[in-house]
């Protein structure tokens, strides 16, 4: 217990000294809009990984033509091994901006909100989403828009993927999307319980700063990521922008892309459960540690100067 308390305070004290470090470096690159501005958040949770002593696993790559990303949620951490694999900005729920000291790390992030209320898609959201994507910035949704426990999966909502379709049927270009599986894997070096995965998991009430306690107390954990083949938005859409004027076949648009994505996260979980478990090789030897992440994944180096002013 100790050890805990005394592993607790090392590692917050890490935490203070690197946000002290970085604050004023990424105000800068934010002001004045430099690459550095999604670099040094890289850095950062790179950092915040190493500190909380966790290790990430990526299996497949970064599809270089992809600048949306949907990805399965377990806890706020997931940020963590997202933003250390991809110079990225999440796209959020509206209510995080009132969660306090939270929402001062998601400006950092260059976090986007959005209404998630069905029809609350006003044209400044959308043209301002679509400004973003254009620019070369990389957007990831949690579609659930809250948290499982990693094994299960909560149905994806429909209205986070409203915008993709504006932007789909406004892009020169098709639009893609890639699908991406997380999964807190082994604690200490052995597969996690359906317990510790439930604690690691932000479930229920637990307070923000409760739950990152158990991070910087935690023993060393493995999180792997899994990188399916993109999708596309909507194959026709700038061809059917008439028909999708319609509310409601905008709503059916939404949902086929919502399913399509889904069964992509489901079945790269499925497949990391079938890697872990298992010695096929031909699944295993894409899996890279984060240390080698810039030679393994030299797609992610696309992507970083693709997403560069």
């Amino acid at each position: 217990m100790v050890a805990v308390r005394l592993r607790l305070l090392y590692r917050t004290f890490l935490v203070l000294g690197l946000l002290a470090l970085i604050i004023v470096p990424q105000l800068l690159a934010l002001l004045s809009g430099t690459k550095w501005r999604d670099r040094i958040p890289q850095f950062f949770w790179r950092a915040i990984l190493r500190i909380c002593a966790v290790k990430v696993r990526v299996f497949g790559s970064i599809a270089p033509q992809c600048h949306l990303f949907v990805c399965n949620h377990a806890s706020w951490f997931d940020i963590a091994p997202l933003g250390a694999v991809l110079p990225v900005c999440f796209v959020a729920k509206s209510e995080i901006k009132k969660w306090t000291g939270f929402n001062y790390l998601t400006y950092l992030q260059r976090t986007f909100f959005v209404d998630r209320r069905i029809g609350r898609h006003i044209k400044g959201e959308v043209s301002a989403l679509y400004t973003r994507w254009h620019n070369g910035d990389n957007m990831l949704i949690f579609p659930e828009s809250t948290t499982a426990d990693g094994i299960q999966m909560h149905p994806f909502k429909t209205a986070f993927f409203a915008p993709l379709i504006d932007i789909a049927i406004s892009a020169p270009d098709t639009v893609y999307v890639q699908p991406i599986s997380l999964s807190y894997k082994m604690l200490n070096g052995i597969a996690m319980s359906r317990g510790a995965r439930r604690r690691y998991a932000w479930l229920g009430e637990v307070s923000f700063f409760a739950h990152l306690g158990v991070f910087l107390s935690g023993a060393p954990l493995t999180i792997d990521l899994y990188f399916s083949p993109p999708l596309v938005v909507s194959a026709n859409a700038r061809l059917q922008s008439a028909r999708l004027q319609n509310a409601r076949a905008q709503g059916q648009e939404r949902k086929m892309l919502a399913a399509a994505c889904a069964g992509a996260v489901r079945q790269g979980l499925d497949a990391l459960t079938i890697g872990a478990n298992s010695e096929n090789k031909e699944h295993r030897k894409n899996v890279v540690a984060l240390a080698d992440i810039d030679e393994a994944l030299p797609d992610a180096a696309k992507v970083a100067k693709a997403s560069a002013p």
